[in-house]
């Protein structure tokens, strides 16, 4: 009755690797990466030898034993020889850490490994213009990140802009997880640094106002590769509303279900000479967000856009066997003209030189949607038709 009780022993030694330092974000605009790590003492004790394994993409790039005096609750830094990876936007790359105290046991050795995750961004120029018309992200180079792998952006059918019967949909009517962020984001698109630039977008929605939360919209730009975004577009809820009729699941039909904004970019990033611009829908589940006509451009690039867009014509429209393709632009300015189908692969790919009307033989092609895509001197613009 007299004996005092005592705790049970705890283990005296415990590391953790804390963060991968670099690369410091989901996506990176350099194939050269240079890491680094930090590694913390969590335990009681003091601890004078580490094992260090470093793995990307499944191979050991390093394996070394760090030797020093780390006191508990002390941090080292870790860093080693840079490497390359491969300019493919389409890996997904892993870079692991693991660390060890050989014979030693450990209060906590689910710490003792840290994996950061991360693809590269490839660069494009201004102007930028996206309409989703070839019904692919990885035309522009689109990233989609989405965080719980569960719904997330994709491209569909829609109606109410003119020339345009695709656009980029966020599903949050069906979207059980709430709070969950979507994530558009463009490659780096380089700028003239003497030039105003402007952000310009359509988008569509329809709040059904249950409960408390709020749908959000929101649009970002990045001047330093994704490591720091600002805000240049929010709204949500009643704010966010472009349609005042009460449609669950709501899907845009006509032009006044569509709102139209348009942002001076230099006004919040002078003098930048790339951007990067992030969209991202944050899901309380009560409607559908719609996204069209992404353009970044000098206001000038875009009235020329706009005239060569409204200057190009399909006939006839649903076709059979074979449509033209008529300019009727004063000055000629249309460089080439490429064939897609609705899955985004290139079919065929015509030189335009002087010629106004461009005659196309469809008759090897089945039934079904298809895109024109024409490449300018004032950008990149689609055109779809049918084929019955």
């Amino acid at each position: 009755l007299n004996n005092t009780p005592t705790n049970p022993y705890e283990n005296p030694y415990d590391i953790e690797v804390k963060e991968i330092s670099n690369p410091n974000s989901q996506i990176v605009c350099t194939s050269t990466i240079n890491p680094s790590f930090l590694i913390k003492n969590n335990g009681d004790s003091t601890i004078y030898q580490i094992g260090v394994n470093v793995i990307l993409d499944g191979e050991v790039l390093t394996a070394y034993t760090w030797d020093g005096i780390l006191n508990s609750g002390d941090s080292i830094t870790q860093s080693f020889s840079e490497f390359l990876i491969d300019e493919d936007v389409t890996i997904q790359h892993e870079l692991q850490v693991q660390i060890s105290l050989f014979d030693r046991y450990e209060k906590d050795e689910y710490n003792n490994s840290l994996i950061k995750r991360f693809s590269w961004n490839e660069t494009t120029s201004a102007p930028f213009i996206e309409n989703f018309e070839s019904n692919t992200f990885a035309t522009n180079k689109w990233k989609v990140i989405n965080q719980d792998h569960d719904r997330t952006w994709n491209i569909t059918e829609t109606q109410g802009i003119e020339n345009s019967s695709l656009a980029a949909k966020m599903n949050l009517y069906n979207y059980s997880n709430i709070n969950q962020r979507d994530i558009l984001q463009s490659p780096m698109i380089t700028l003239d640094q003497n030039e105003a630039y402007y952000l310009k977008f359509s988008y569509a929605y329809q709040n059904r106002n249950i409960g408390a939360r709020r749908d959000s919209l929101l649009v970002e730009i990045s001047n330093d590769c994704g490591a720091t975004f600002k805000k240049v577009f929010a709204k949500g809820g009643d704010e966010l509303q472009t349609s005042d009729t009460l449609d669950l699941n709501f899907e845009p039909y006509f032009s006044t279900h569509w709102k139209h904004e348009i942002l001076s970019i230099s006004e919040h990033l002078p003098s930048s000479t790339s951007l990067i611009i992030r969209i991202s829908t944050v899901n309380a589940r009560q409607n559908n967000v719609y996204l069209d006509d992404v353009i970044l451009s000098t206001q000038e690039e875009f009235s020329s856009y706009e005239m060569i867009s409204n200057k190009i014509h399909l006939y006839p429209n649903p076709t059979t066997n074979s449509i033209k393709l008529i300019c009727t632009s004063e000055n000629e300015s249309i460089q080439t003209v490429n064939l897609i189908d609705l899955s985004g692969r290139l079919l065929e790919s015509r030189k335009v030189f002087s010629n106004k009307v461009l005659n196309w033989n469809l008759r090897n092609y089945e039934a079904g949607f298809y895109v024109f895509e024409i490449l300018s001197e004032q950008g990149r613009k689609t055109k779809s038709f049918v084929k019955n």
